[in-house]
């Protein structure tokens, strides 16, 4: 969500803030000024925040389809989205004696289980 200002309310803003800044005293303008600076900081750490569990949530949904892909493949191969499930949780020598479903978690995984399932047409 972002907040909008027009050009007048925004002008309206500044103008009251800088009547109430000419009114405090130095060190109730430097506290003002300290806590703006703490303000800027926490939402700065919010934002920062909120980019990172976007990405993580991004990806986790990538990989969702993903893995939905290729269920929906391994299902076109072996005829049955039950022999597909079965197929993924049975070791693999091709995979190191690994289920497919295990060398998904690992680098290069569904690379690897994609050649195995390419192979099996």
């Amino acid at each position: 969500m972002t907040l909008t200002l027009t050009p007048e309310d925004r002008q309206r803003l500044e103008t009251a803030l800088e009547a109430r800044l000419a009114q405090m005293s130095p060190e109730e303008r430097q506290k003002f000024e300290h806590a703006i600076d703490q303000v800027s900081d926490a939402l700065d750490n919010v934002k920062a925040t909120l980019d990172t569990t976007l990405a993580y949530f991004s990806q986790s949904l990538h990989n969702i389809k993903l893995r939905r892909t290729l269920t929906d493949d391994a299902a076109e191969v072996f005829g049955s989205r039950k022999e597909a499930l079965a197929w993924f949780t049975r070791p693999n020598q091709r995979l190191g004696n690994r289920t497919p479903l295990d060398t998904l978690r690992h680098e290069n995984g569904l690379f690897k289980v994609r050649q195995l399932l390419k192979r099996a047409v």
